[in-house]
């Protein structure tokens, strides 16, 4: 077997280098350890610039997964933060899956473009993970949703502009089942984002 990765997938691999080595300051990499902000605006601006972002996003680009593996594989060598940028793809690519024309064309775009990160409303303060716990609420009013509750440890909430949300839609279904997702800009009113203050 050959596990040569073929020119094609070389020639990404030596673009994504050239980017990092031309974009990335150590200054970046002290911002990142200091702050706790996993993420480079202006890296993933030069990513997208050459076509790299939508290219590693699957259903929308190449899609190729070898690629999509490389593109993280050389940020993580490069020591350059991943963390906003991967849960950002990775949102883009349920959108694609199986998001609606709409959303597609509304948030896509300001992904791969390098412009928006994304944060997942998962975690809550009385449920950490055990997301079939969750008790954040998504009630049907009239042709809206009205949405109550609270998340904890959504990385990159303070940087995103999209938020990908947990709710529970039904109470009265095993607590596995009745719960919906939503996608919503960060700005939404009611939406009030904390800092949890760490070391």
């Amino acid at each position: 077997m050959d596990f040569a990765l073929g020119p094609e997938v070389v020639a990404y691999r030596d673009t994504i280098r050239r980017i990092v080595d031309e974009t990335v300051t150590p200054d970046d990499i002290d911002r990142m350890h200091s702050t706790g902000t996993f993420d480079i605006p202006r890296l993933n601006r030069q990513l997208a610039a050459h076509g790299l972002l939508e290219r590693a996003v699957p259903g929308l680009g190449k899609g190729d997964p070898v690629e999509l593996w490389v593109l993280f594989n050389e940020l993580e060598k490069a020591g350059v933060p991943i963390d906003g940028l991967a849960l950002a793809l990775m949102v883009a690519g349920v959108v694609q899956a199986v998001g609606t024309d709409e959303q597609r064309e509304r948030i896509l775009p300001s992904i791969v473009s390098g412009a928006s990160l994304v944060c997942m409303g998962y975690s809550e303060p009385d449920h950490g993970s055990d997301v079939a716990s969750i008790t954040t609420r998504a009630v049907r009013d009239g042709d809206e949703w009205v949405i109550n509750g609270a998340k904890m440890w959504t990385t990159m909430a303070h940087e995103a502009d999209w938020l990908i949300l947990l709710t529970r839609t039904d109470p009265d279904v095993p607590k596995h089942k009745g719960l919906t997702m939503f996608i919503l800009p960060v700005d939404t009113p009611g939406i009030r984002i904390d800092p949890v203050h760490t070391m």
